[in-house]
Formats: C-alpha cells, sequence, structure tokens
C-alpha cells in the first residue's frame, strides 16, 4: 500500500492537477497529503477513482506505520 503522495508521484500527477480533477483548491489538497483521515468518503472515491486504483492500495493516514494490518 502507498500513501496518497505517493499514489500521486507515481501517476505523474501535480497537486495542483489533483486539486483541479477533485473542484478543490490547491491548499486544502496539499493539506490532506500531510493529514489524509481529514478527506471524507466521498472524496476519497473520487482519489481513488482518479488515481485507477482500489480503495484498499491506498492509505488515508498520516502515519502509514499506523494502517499496517496485524494478524
Amino acid at each position: 500500500m502507498l500513501t496518497l503522495k505517493q499514489w500521486r508521484r507515481a501517476r505523474d500527477i501535480t497537486q495542483a492537477s489533483m486539486a483541479d480533477m477533485l473542484g478543490i483548491h490547491v491548499a486544502t489538497y496539499q493539506n490532506w497529503e500531510k493529514e489524509p483521515e481529514k478527506i471524507s468518503v466521498s472524496m476519497a472515491d473520487k482519489i481513488v477513482s482518479i488515481l485507477g486504483i482500489e480503495p484498499n492500495e491506498i492509505i488515508f493516514k498520516s502515519d502509514p506505520a499506523e494502517a499496517e494490518v496485524t494478524a
């Protein structure tokens, strides 16, 4: 699993372009990359659609270690 920032970079999308595609201000998007847990479910759905990934392929946590699943 990758973070929002990692997926965006992997798709060669700028923060400004991503914000435009989501219909939000670039500063809002930049804050989401720092604090992804603040993203609403509906916006998270749009993000995964834009990135062309499944929701379980992205980490919506500030600290990726918090998202690890332990058995």
